[in-house]
């Protein structure tokens, strides 16, 4: 993907093992150029606890891209939802979306994202893990506008029903921690395993 002018040299070639233009636009905004290849591994939806899945889950789609053979710097992200330990996927439908937007109005959740990195550009491979959290208040709003918001299909592919960049921000009344965790890819966590493995530089 094409970067725009950012403060970052791009010293590696570098893959983001994701189809999500959201992770993609946070990445290239920062002027690094990489490119995307999309892992066809199956995501797990179930672990003991969801730091553990979503590494599990960062590090399969990394590990997918490896197996390609290609050289560069893989990196791959998961993320998900948590209402009271539950976690919470994409809704099944427009029904599913209202009635995770209501369990949701009105409490704090939190926001997981696991990254997983290997670096493949020397015969000495190496990989980095590590998992971000935010929590996220959801203000209360009546049903009809939830109904309202739904209806423009946003939440549709959306873990938790919602879009923190997009129409759904005015929900969101406060959060804690990383605003771009909450996007999907935590991006000042990220530019300092970047900047650690020699992948970008200034």
């Amino acid at each position: 993907m094409e970067a725009v002018k950012g403060p970052f040299k791009t010293l590696k070639n570098i893959i983001l093992a994701s189809g999500s233009p959201r992770r993609q636009m946070l990445l290239a905004q920062l002027g690094i150029y990489f490119q995307v290849m999309v892992s066809n591994e199956k995501e797990k939806s179930e672990a003991d606890r969801p730091e553990v899945l979503v590494i599990e889950n960062a590090k399969a789609k990394a590990e997918n891209i490896f197996k390609t053979k290609v050289r560069g710097v893989i990196i791959a992200a998961d993320t998900a939802v948590v209402l009271n330990g539950a976690i919470l996927g994409k809704p099944k439908d427009k029904e599913d979306a209202i009635s995770t937007l209501k369990k949701l109005s009105g409490k704090w959740h939190e926001v997981y994202t696991g990254c997983f990195i290997i670096d493949n550009t020397s015969d000495n491979v190496h990989s980095e893990k590590f998992v971000v959290k935010s929590e996220v208040f959801v203000d209360k709003f009546p049903t009809n506008i939830i109904k309202k918001y739904v209806e423009t299909k946003e939440p549709l592919d959306k873990a938790g029903s919602y879009a923190i960049q997009g129409i759904g921000s005015f929900f969101i009344k406060e959060i804690r921690g990383s605003y771009s965790n909450v996007i999907g890819l935590p991006i000042n966590e990220l530019v300092k395993h970047l900047l650690r493995i020699s992948a970008i530089g200034v």
